[in-house]
Formats: structure tokens, C-alpha cells, sequence
């Protein structure tokens, strides 16, 4: 039985560990023995994958994990010297293939370890955002990707990044992450939990999904919130997720009176509450492939975004919705636009789905990624 290691910064929580979870389910049904290695320890790893025969590891538990600069020194020192330590017992079962899921980090720490093959996903658009550059040193992000067998790029747009930000590591692939739709169209299907806040259905409601951090631009859309709050339009937003930025985001709800903005936290089934909304918005900075975005367009929501090169990739604006500029006035146009003219919802909301041939791609593409580790 062909050993396997794969290694994240989270189990859970967005599209990358979506995307890990369909592969690492895949791969069981396949008779690899897989083991999981995240950098921080989750203690429903179980309870998510739902499979003791998964084997989980973790880098380090965050004893100070919302502290002062001493809390975050202690942090680094205790993350580094446990991260030595996993490294040289890692090292010693020799694993037939050892995949990072995510580029930064994750590529660091696997290209270091010895295994017989090594594959490596890109999920960033570099020429937005490129986070990794203070993971490594100079060239050296170039000569660790030059270690993989394969470097997966989820997008076109996210190998252009590569080849002009980092260079040409000669390895290069495209695959786009596969959807499961038929999943997400029957879990969108159970019934969501509403509080006495959420059962307004008389008026527009937008919804978006995804981590609670800069780049996903949430910031921005709440400012766009308040401007037409200002203007006396009427509509909702919810937003599903976690991260950094949350407190930020609560205090200025808060401090703004934007009570019809509702932050409804992680969710285990997100897709109840998306089938729910008139609207699915995307005010992200950068993004490389929106599994978000294509998610609410199989279940025939249609889609406000902004103007990302890998989040518009598949995107038929004549079909699926309304890109935007890629600011907050881009986001207070757009969703200014629809609020005034309800006819631009009636037309979407009939021609926001997949083609046939979309809804059928995704077990093409799980065999695409499959077929490179055989």
C-alpha cells in the first residue's frame, strides 16, 4: 500500500481544504495510506473526515493565538523548533508521495522532507497578491518549486503569476479544482436554522462565503453596505466564515448601526443559506479560482464579482452575472445596479446555471489530479 502524505496550514475551513478533502477521499477509495499534516492541531479533524483509517498529524497547538508581540515571539520560537522536530520524525517513514496543498509554508516544508514524489499546489495569483515572497529568500522560491515533480496552478491566471513573479520552474500544470454539484445541490437542499433576524424575506439578500481576511476584501463591501444604507436602499447581507478580520468586521457592524448585515460564522453546510440568497457576492482583492463563485452558480444564484483575472476565468458575464471594477466603488456600483432595477435579478436568476457539460466535468477533473499521482 502506497504511503501518502498531505500537508495544509488548516483540516478546514475554505476552498483549499475543499479541494484536499475531495482529493484525500478519492485517494482513500483508491487504497492509499494517507496521513494529514496540518500546522495548527484541529480537534474535529475526526469528526470532519469521518474516517479513523486517516492518519493526523500536526506541526504545533497555538498556546497565544490572539496575543501581544511576546505571545506571538513565544509563538514562532515554539512553532520553529516543533516544526525541526515533525520534520525529522516525518523523514522516517519514507512516504511514496508527499503533496503541499498550498504554496508558502506548506512547499517549504515539503520540498525538505524526503519522499519519493512531491507535488505542489499554486493557489494565488502572484501578480495580485504575492504573499509567499516573505517566505523565501531570494530565488529560493523559484529552486523549491524546481523540487516537485508538479506544481498545480488552479488557473491559468495563476500560472501567468508564477512565470512572471517567481519564474519558470519547467513544471508548471493547470487544474482547475473540481466542484462536486451534485453534492452541493443536495446539501443546499436541508433546511437552514434562521433566527428572528435572518426571516426578512421581503427584501434583496446578498451572501457571501470565505475567510475573514484582507484579501478577501469584506472590508470593502461593508463599506459599500453603509453608502447605500445612507442612500435608504433595503436588502440584507450575510456573511459565512471566519478569520482574522472578524473583530474588525464586528466593531464596524456595530459601530455603523448595520443591522441588516449579519455575520453568521463558520458553517459546516453553507449551501442551505446560499440557495437562500437573491445574490452571491465576491468583493475579493485577488483571487485564483472562486470555488464560491461557481458553487452559487450551480445552484442557480446569480453573481456579483470583482474583476479577478482566476475568478472570472469560466466566468460568462452574458450568463452568470455582473463583474465589477475591482474597488469599493466597483462594489457599491454593482450591487446599486441591481438593487434599482429588479429586472437585472429575473434575467440572471433564469440564466445564472451550468451547462451540461460544466455540471459533468467534475469527476474529469478529480481523475486529471488522480491520474498524476499513479
Amino acid at each position: 500500500m502506497k504511503k501518502i502524505l498531505l500537508m495544509n496550514d488548516i483540516a478546514y475551513g475554505g476552498g483549499v481544504e475543499k479541494v484536499m478533502h475531495i482529493l484525500i477521499e478519492e485517494l482513500r477509495l483508491e487504497g492509499y495510506s494517507i496521513t494529514v499534516l496540518t500546522n495548527d492541531y484541529n480537534e474535529h479533524f475526526n469528526k470532519q473526515y469521518g474516517n479513523s483509517e486517516i492518519s493526523y498529524i500536526y506541526i504545533t497547538k497555538r498556546m497565544f493565538r490572539n496575543s501581544n508581540i511576546l505571545g506571538k515571539i513565544y509563538n514562532k520560537i515554539i512553532y520553529q523548533i516543533k516544526l525541526n522536530y515533525k520534520r525529522r520524525i516525518i523523514n522516517k517513514y519514507n512516504y511514496d508521495i508527499a503533496i503541499a496543498m498550498k504554496e508558502g509554508p506548506c512547499m517549504k516544508f515539503i520540498s525538505n522532507i524526503n519522499s519519493r514524489r512531491k507535488f505542489s499546489w499554486v493557489h494565488t495569483d502572484f501578480n495580485f497578491f504575492h504573499w509567499t515572497k516573505g517566505v523565501f529568500k531570494k530565488n529560493n522560491e523559484l529552486n523549491c518549486m524546481k523540487k516537485y515533480e508538479k506544481v498545480i496552478c488552479v488557473s491559468s491566471a495563476v500560472e501567468k503569476g508564477v512565470m512572471e513573479k517567481v519564474g519558470d520552474p519547467g513544471n508548471l500544470i493547470i487544474r482547475y479544482n473540481p466542484i462536486n454539484i451534485k453534492n452541493i445541490i443536495h446539501l443546499s437542499q436541508e433546511t437552514a436554522t434562521k433566527t428572528d433576524e435572518m426571516k426578512d424575506i421581503d427584501t434583496t439578500l446578498f451572501i457571501s462565503v470565505g475567510r475573514l481576511d484582507i484579501q478577501k476584501g469584506f472590508d470593502r463591501l461593508l463599506e459599500a453596505c453603509l453608502r447605500l444604507k445612507n442612500e435608504g436602499f433595503n436588502f440584507r447581507l450575510w456573511i459565512i466564515g471566519d478569520g482574522i478580520e472578524k473583530g474588525n468586521l464586528e466593531r464596524y457592524i456595530k459601530y455603523n448601526k448595520l443591522t441588516n448585515i449579519i455575520l453568521l460564522g463558520e458553517k459546516k453546510n453553507p449551501y442551505k443559506y446560499v440557495k437562500m440568497a437573491s445574490w452571491y457576492i465576491s468583493p475579493s482583492r485577488s483571487e485564483s479560482f472562486s470555488l464560491a463563485i461557481y458553487e452559487s452558480i450551480a445552484l442557480n444564484i446569480p453573481v456579483i464579482t470583482t474583476k479577478c483575472p482566476g475568478a472570472i476565468e469560466l466566468f460568462d458575464e452574458s450568463v452568470h452575472g455582473l463583474i465589477v471594477e475591482n474597488s469599493k466603488d466597483g462594489i457599491y456600483w454593482g450591487m446599486k445596479k441591481v438593487l434599482i432595477d429588479s429586472d437585472i435579478f429575473k434575467r440572471f436568476s433564469k440564466s445564472a446555471k451550468l451547462t451540461n457539460n460544466e455540471f459533468n466535468v467534475y469527476n474529469y477533473r478529480v481523475q486529471e489530479i488522480t491520474n498524476l499521482l499513479k
